[in-house]
């Protein structure tokens, strides 16, 4: 009898500790959705201008931006 009762409070602590893990779970990605939500999504923040992803070497410093306006000769000469 003693042992049937060491058993039951083995489960009973597994299925609590298995409970309070859920939860926890369940609070970390409420989490990290909310504070995504509050970020906003990158794709559609419309307050930053698009030049960061047409130039995104450029604007770290690692390859020189090129002037829209720079027209190679066609038959690939040094101007």
């Amino acid at each position: 009898m003693h042992e049937i009762d060491r058993t039951e409070r083995m489960q009973r602590i597994r299925v609590g500790l298995t409970g309070l893990a859920v939860v926890l779970l369940i609070v970390l990605l409420a989490t990290i959705v909310f504070t995504y939500v509050e970020r906003g999504s990158p794709a559609n923040d419309v307050s930053q201008p698009n030049q960061a992803a047409e130039e995104p070497l450029s604007d770290l410093g690692v390859v020189p931006s090129v002037p829209e306006n720079n027209t190679a000769p066609a038959n690939g000469a040094a101007p």
